[in-house]
């Protein structure tokens, strides 16, 4: 199931010394659960572990209840939605880095709400992949939040592909052939791609979003004769496995 985020007990969050993505393109997602919109909520992100100004990430914006998709190499530029978050209901954010003067945020599959930026930034020299806090020199940690199905791409996915996210379609679903995170969050850490990251902080677990998982093959055998052998499966299906919250 989902895993709770929460700096006021032991500041739980996901790492790794590792950024799965180094520069754009780039699209980070994930589901959150928030209890209100106090606080700060680090949803995920890649950053320069050794300095305090320098990454991509996705968190919440600077006005109550939106959220932003942020790059930053000294000079702070980010995208920040206009529509809002509902407390305490499961909500969508992706955000993609298209290019050095191209980002954008989309909130609950809402591009006409969007929020885009066109100022240029250089890419940052990350070296961390972090979920629930911010990983750079001086961490800043997401409060009592539920956070699951977080993903990661090296390529600038389309606005179908969002939507097809906040629809609940996995990660796994969207272009894996560039997905180079995920972390579904639903029962063991490091169920899904990427290295392997480490948990800090106390086990909480939560209900999970409903999702739509990739088809899973499976293979019906003929039943052979007295004494006869099976040499070719008759035929196969793909099952879809969806999990309701």
């Amino acid at each position: 199931m989902a895993r709770n985020f929460d700096d006021t007990t032991n500041q739980e969050y996901l790492e790794v010394d590792e950024a799965v993505v180094t520069t754009f393109p780039l699209t980070m997602s994930a589901w959150f659960k928030p209890v209100s919109s106090a606080g700060d909520q680090q949803f995920c992100n890649v950053t320069d572990s050794s300095a305090g100004n320098a990454w991509y990430k996705i968190q919440d914006g600077l006005t109550s209840r939106t959220v932003r998709m942020v790059a930053r190499n000294t000079t702070v530029r980010s995208a920040q939605t206009t529509n809002l978050w509902t407390d305490d209901a499961w909500n969508h954010v992706v955000g993609r880095e298209i290019a050095t003067d191209s980002r954008d945020c989309i909130l609950n599959g809402d591009t006409a709400n969007k929020g885009t930026d066109v100022n240029a930034v250089t890419a940052p020299a990350v070296d961390r992949t972090s979920i629930g806090r911010s990983g750079d020199s001086s961490p800043g940690y997401s409060d009592d939040i539920d956070i699951a199905e977080v993903g990661m791409w090296n390529v600038a996915l389309s606005d179908d592909e969002c939507a097809a996210l906040a629809d609940g379609y996995s990660p796994a679903c969207i272009r894996p052939g560039a997905l180079v995170l995920y972390q579904p969050l639903i029962r063991a850490i490091n169920g899904g791609v990427g290295p392997i990251m480490t948990f800090v902080g106390d086990v909480v677990i939560k209900n999970h979003p409903r999702i739509i998982y990739p088809s899973m093959p499976y293979t019906h055998m003929a039943i052979p004769a007295v004494g006869g052998a099976v040499t070719a499966p008759l035929f196969h299906h793909h099952r879809h496995h969806n999990l309701a919250a």
